[in-house]
């Protein structure tokens, strides 16, 4: 997908941007992990309108989505829980998430 493209998806939508991300119709293989990690280092709030985004957000939001999901083919995925690979091997790609260790951080200083 071109980013001129992209850039005419989200200028038709109404919807919030992070449900938008994760519609299977709009663009696949992005769930609720992979779209908090596209939109946080895109910098947009996961409650914005899609069609509300400047053309500088829809560009970070092109870019971060493909270093994300690029990045997590190529270490095979989050593994959480139980998930694997075909393989049988847990994916790499965790360890990279900024969005959750920003999470930590939040907790363990609440804690404090």
């Amino acid at each position: 997908m071109t980013y001129s493209d992209f850039k005419d998806m989200l200028s038709k939508k109404k919807t919030k941007i992070k449900p938008l991300l994760m519609d299977q119709s709009f663009i696949s293989g992005i769930g609720n992990l992979y779209a908090a990690e596209i939109l946080f280092r895109a910098k947009i709030d996961p409650r914005r309108p899609a069609q509300s985004l400047t053309v500088e957000e829809k560009e970070a939001l092109y870019k971060e989505t493909k270093k994300v999901l690029r990045s997590a083919i190529t270490y095979g995925g989050s593994s959480i829980d139980d998930y694997v690979r075909l393989s049988g091997k847990p994916g790499n790609y965790l360890q990279f998430h900024r969005v959750m260790e920003e999470r930590v951080n939040l907790v363990l200083s609440v804690r404090v």
